[in-house]
């Protein structure tokens, strides 16, 4: 087992280069119009995973094979994992910046550049770079465009022009549930309605435990402004939906636990 040990300069910014060149150079094949693809396997009793977006690559690496090394690895895996959190892509691009950034930030810093003024200048020059781009960018606001946008990704002419009609027809804030056959297919059905972030109290209460799913026809909803815990509460709940000659009830609540 290795000893505790602090290690300085230069051999802090050897290391943490080497691990931000190693996430940078495996993600840098995966841009550009060809888009690349990373072969990935957790152990040898398992299948190879063909990746090409950067957030699932980042995730299935856990160490570089170097302690020293791995800091800047896991510092370039959180910076990947963030930006696909917030941008939804976007991670190798943001990668192979951030090594830019480092490497050339470490040349001019040991060639004599103030670090302090270096920050100021790259932060001045990010503002001005994002202004620029603003500009520069078109909305996609057709059908056909949104379509272009998705054949960017998917490589697939009709899932992109499928993509491209969803996104056209719903809008920025629909929700797309997607749902795997046991064959390659497309398909789409658009059902009006509302959807926000939950989850079902039991899986008892699955009409369809295939699909993990509740379909409930014409039911009474309860809107509690708080948490059911108490039997006596979901009772008064399903006799308020019986007087109104309700079949089924859906209780929204805050959560459901305990004798409810």
């Amino acid at each position: 087992m290795n000893r505790p040990h602090v290690v300085g300069q230069p051999t802090t910014s050897k290391h943490f280069k080497h691990g931000i060149d190693r996430i940078g150079d495996l993600l840098a094949p995966t841009l550009g119009p060809t888009g690349g693809h990373i072969a990935s396997q957790r152990d040898s009793g398992m299948k190879v995973e063909l990746l090409d977006d950067a957030a699932t690559i980042v995730r299935r690496i856990l160490s570089i094979g170097s302690a020293q090394d791995d800091i800047g690895a896991m510092v370039m895996r959180n910076l990947i994992w963030r930006v696909a959190q917030r941008a939804g892509d976007g991670g190798a691009t943001a990668a192979v910046l951030a090594r830019a950034f480092f490497n050339e930030g470490l040349r001019l810093v040991a060639a004599g550049v103030n670090p302090v003024r270096l920050e100021r200048g790259v932060n001045r020059a990010i503002k001005q770079t994002l202004e620029l781009l603003k500009q520069q960018a078109r909305p996609a606001e057709d059908e056909d465009m949104l379509a272009s946008v998705a054949r960017t990704i998917t490589k697939e002419n009709d899932m992109s022009a499928m993509l491209g009609e969803m996104s056209y027809l719903l809008g920025p804030d629909a929700f797309v549930m997607v749902e795997k056959y046991v064959a390659p297919y497309l398909e789409r059905e658009y059902i009006n309605g509302a959807h926000y972030k939950s989850k079902i109290s039991s899986m008892y209460f699955y009409s369809d435990p295939q699909r993990k799913r509740a379909v409930v026809t014409a039911p009474a909803v309860a809107v509690v402004d708080g948490k059911v815990t108490e039997a006596n509460q979901a009772l008064a709940l399903m006799e308020g939906a019986i007087k109104v000659g309700a079949k089924s009830l859906v209780i929204v609540a805050q959560d459901v636990t305990g004798a409810a």
